[in-house]
């Protein structure tokens, strides 16, 4: 049976309750009377736990359960102090009440695949796309994405190049993948650069499929590709490893029997505001005037004050594609029940239930299986529920050949651009107290802006 990943928690204590403690300081003009009001709406949106139980794996028998309870206690209290309010300065004050959580792990999946997700509270569904029940928010940003995509991504000016390193794959290049813009010595130098980074992915990439290696090589692949783009690109993201720090178990799908379903993805795009003064600015007018300083659900003390544009869960060749897109899926029903809280606790008198479809935008990531990167899009549905839809085959790319490394190089610049344009404003609206125009609103002024 396939060795659990031993990122996953498989024992943690976290809060079954996030209610801030009542403020020192009573001069905000009728604070409690919203944080009541406010709480009550969370209450609506994030189900109660059951009653505070042992942590414990679901392989636990009943034998080894009193031989490992000191060690469960001393896992408890470590977990707990991670999610102390003194990590967060302005953050709330957390009542740390132990959780019961089921892994998402290759044991697990091999008795209860989709249907685990399927049958939690919220459930989490994992459809291939389709058009006819696609949610809007979801057709938008898909539109966005593949409009004009694997069509003229390559420079001509790259075809010495490719006759030089590989002329079988000039070959199989059709004509509508170059680029014939006419380049400038400063364009031509910026290519060549571009060049030598593709072919340190290209050449890493080989090296990890034809030597077997594990996940942890083909992460620092998907890190280089990530980086060549962003380091590249003069918006507001940043690359986060996230694979060692857990998800607040208030934001995680409770199974039949009440255990949080623990998982996490490996790498996160965020918006930050050490490259961006805007992004900064806005979080310190949140982080001031919020007793609530967290933006995803992450417990990290860092990554937890970010918002999050878009997640890869990375597996190495050979991996399950079930796995990893049940853990992406996860991730994106934690980021999107995060943002249902952040407009509550901002917005005084929303009516969450009717205005989500319209307010939260769907998500954006990858699931990366050795070469291959597959997409996903994952949305809110009215009923609360989480659906995550992909792989979408005309956005799929790898990096097993030079021409694909720059159609995924593509690909991911079309996403970060998109973070950047459409989803930092939607999410900035979120913070800020301008008005609520909805994440249509954005989508068609990037439309215009582009035509």
């Amino acid at each position: 049976m396939a060795e659990i990943a031993p990122w996953i928690d498989s024992v943690s204590s976290a809060s079954t309750k996030f209610e801030a403690r009542e403020c020192e300081s009573s001069s905000r003009s009728g604070g409690r009377k919203k944080r009541t009001r406010r709480s009550e709406q969370i209450r609506r949106v994030r189900p109660r736990l059951l009653s505070p139980a042992r942590p414990t794996s679901i392989h636990d028998s009943p034998e080894d359960s009193s031989d490992d309870a000191s060690e469960t206690k001393s896992t408890a209290d470590a977990s707990s102090s991670s999610s102390s309010p003194s990590a967060i300065s302005s953050g709330p004050c957390w009542n740390i009440e132990p959780t019961s959580f089921t892994r998402l792990d290759s044991q697990t999946l091999e008795r209860n695949p989709r249907v685990l997700l399927q049958q939690c509270n919220p459930p989490i569904r994992i459809r291939q796309p389709d058009r006819d029940t696609q949610i809007a928010s979801a057709d938008k940003l898909e539109e966005i994405l593949s409009d004009g995509f694997a069509t003229g991504f390559i420079p001509s000016y790259y075809k010495d190049h490719f006759q030089e390193a590989d002329s079988r794959a000039l070959r199989s290049i059709k004509p509508h993948m170059f680029d014939p813009k006419e380049l400038s010595p400063r364009e031509k130098d910026l290519l060549e650069t571009l060049w030598d980074r593709m072919e340190t992915i290209y050449d890493r990439a080989k090296r990890c499929n034809d030597n077997s290696k594990d996940k942890n090589a083909w992460a620092r692949v998907v890190w280089d590709v990530l980086e060549t783009v962003i380091e590249n690109d003069s918006g507001c993201l940043e690359i986060n490893d996230v694979q060692s720090q857990a998800i607040h178990p208030n934001f995680l799908p409770r199974d039949k029997s009440g255990k949080a379903v623990s998982a996490t993805v490996d790498l996160v795009l965020a918006f930050s505001g050490n490259t961006d003064s805007n992004v900064r600015q806005v979080y310190e007018n949140h982080r001031s005037g919020s007793f609530d300083a967290t933006l995803s659900p992450m417990t990290d003390v860092y990554t937890g004050r970010l918002l999050h544009a878009c997640a890869i869960q990375v597996e190495a060749h050979g991996g399950k594609p079930m796995e990893a897109e049940m853990r992406l899926a996860v991730y994106h029903a934690a980021m999107l029940r995060k943002m249902q809280e952040t407009i509550i606790m901002t917005w005084e008198g929303i009516d969450i239930d009717a205005e989500a479809e319209r307010l939260i935008p769907s998500m954006v990531g990858w699931t990366v299986i050795g070469h291959k990167w597959s997409l996903y899009i994952s949305s809110l549905l009215p009923d609360g529920s989480i659906l995550c839809q992909g792989p979408f085959d005309e956005l799929e790319a790898s990096t097993s050949t030079r021409q694909g490394v720059l159609l995924l190089l593509d690909l991911v610049e079309r996403v970060a651009t998109m973070s950047s344009e459409i989803l930092w404003p939607i999410m900035r609206e979120q913070l800020v107290g301008n008005g609520l125009k909805g994440w249509l609103h954005y989508f068609e002024a990037a439309k215009a802006d582009k035509s």
